[in-house]
């Protein structure tokens, strides 16, 4: 999986392309914890380049969300389309996390 990260005025991006599972949980983790480090108050995940995600980044988003809370800052989900949209929904997602 590649992970581009930027920081705009008061919002920073992950940017996801590619495959989100378990063998790129280390590349998350180091990403999100960059992003964490920003000033920015809210930290969007960009999924619209991203072709397949299992369990475990769900569960990798919801730990990543609660170290975001925990931080004072909001995680926003974007842009998932196809089969990420609807494992979101399938999932219930947006009971957890914001996605717009």
């Amino acid at each position: 999986m590649l992970i581009q990260l930027e920081t705009k005025e008061s919002c920073t991006t992950i940017a996801l392309h590619g495959q989100f599972v378990f063998d790129t949980h280390r590349d998350f983790r180091d990403a999100s914890t960059r992003a964490l480090q920003e000033a920015s108050q809210e930290i969007q995940i960009d999924l619209s380049k991203l072709g397949y995600m299992d369990s475990s980044a769900l569960g990798m988003l919801l730990v990543f969300n609660d170290k975001a809370k925990d931080a004072g800052k909001r995680v926003v989900l974007n842009n998932g389309q196809g089969e990420i949209s609807e494992l979101l929904k399938l999932t219930r997602m947006e009971t957890m996390l914001a996605i717009a």
